[in-house]
């Protein structure tokens, strides 16, 4: 393979698996609305960069890619701006905060397994939890269509349903356009400061913790959401870059590799978005929230190459499941199916 000395890291490095990382993340982080750090800063830790190395950089490429992800979701019209900068411009103070723990966690010598912990524990917790609400919303809708109710049921529910984070009305309230709901500003402030400081901790933009927060407790769409929160990744990650380059963190020679393949995939990600909607989509993000939980654990448990074939290998994958649905859409259109 072609490889390069990343001159920040001190280590030869394959652009290959830069690349097709950077492509992978890109598709993925254009779909589900994430900038991809949950992916990128353990891939990088699993193929060799320290974890704070691996924090600083990914959060580079994550910069990157959001603001093209999000200037693809803007043409289409699927973001709710006032919900973006809100939480976004929140986010930047948590950012930091996390960032000044992951230093003196590295000073200390324990900042590998702390992070990985922290990883697993959050990972696995979402990605389980979206997984059992997916096949519960499965079981009802069944019992919809068995007893020929399908719309009303579902439409009913819905509207019994009243998300938590909008049953709060400590003024000042802000009404998202996005959804019509009506939420504290304190609320959001708030949101945004606790994925701030998860993301400054775990190299990430924070969208693997806004969009289901977006989704379960606000109420907002789940393609809006999708849209939305890469808004607040990029806020974040451009933050986060400026931060962690100030310590030295940030292998900006990786970052920008990354960035070159992102820059297909996130296209084709976001125009997957159209395709693939609402459950679909929460199915998906579970099963790649869970991926790279077990990838982390087996990188703790020395299983390099099992963990660098899980993160990498089910990524891809996952790219190819999405770019083909979306073909597939596009064929049924077509042919007027």
């Amino acid at each position: 393979m072609l490889t390069r000395l990343l001159p920040v890291v001190g280590i030869e490095f394959s652009i290959l698996v830069l690349l097709a990382l950077g492509f992978a993340v890109g598709v993925l982080g254009g779909f589900f609305g994430v900038g991809g750090g949950w992916i990128i800063t353990p891939s990088l830790h699993i193929f060799g960069f320290p974890m704070s190395f691996a924090i600083g950089t990914g959060l580079a490429n994550i910069a990157g890619q959001s603001a093209l992800a999000s200037a693809k979701h803007r043409k289409m019209g699927n973001v709710d701006f006032r919900l973006g900068a809100i939480v976004g411009v929140s986010m930047i103070l948590g950012v930091e905060a996390g960032k000044r723990l992951i230093l003196l966690l590295d000073a200390h010598g324990v900042v590998d397994t702390s992070v990985r912990i922290v990883y697993f524990l959050l990972l696995g917790g979402l990605g389980t939890y979206m997984l059992l609400d997916y096949a519960a919303e499965m079981r009802r809708r069944t019992g919809d269509r068995i007893n020929g109710n399908d719309a009303e049921a579902a439409a009913e529910r819905v509207k019994e349903k009243r998300p938590l984070l909008t049953r709060v009305t400590l003024p000042p309230l802000v009404t998202l356009p996005s959804c019509g709901r009506t939420v504290s500003l304190w609320v959001l402030g708030g949101t945004g400061l606790a994925v701030g400081v998860l993301a400054g901790i775990m190299g990430s933009g924070g969208g693997f913790a806004l969009v289901p927060m977006f989704v379960f407790l606000i109420g907002v769409p789940t393609y809006v959401a999708v849209s939305t929160s890469l808004v607040c990744v990029t806020i974040s990650g451009t933050f986060g870059t400026f931060t962690y380059g100030l310590g030295g963190r940030v292998e900006l020679v990786a970052a920008l590799w990354m960035l070159a393949g992102a820059a297909v995939g996130t296209q084709l990600g976001s125009s997957a978005v159209r395709y693939v909607r609402g459950y679909g989509i929460r199915l998906l993000y579970a099963l790649m929230l869970l991926l790279a939980a077990a990838s982390v654990v087996m990188k703790h448990f020395e299983m390099n190459t099992p963990a660098a074939v899980a993160i990498l290998g089910g990524t891809l994958v996952m790219c190819m499941v999405i770019i083909g649905s979306m073909f597939q859409a596009l064929l049924r259109k077509n042919s007027g199916g």
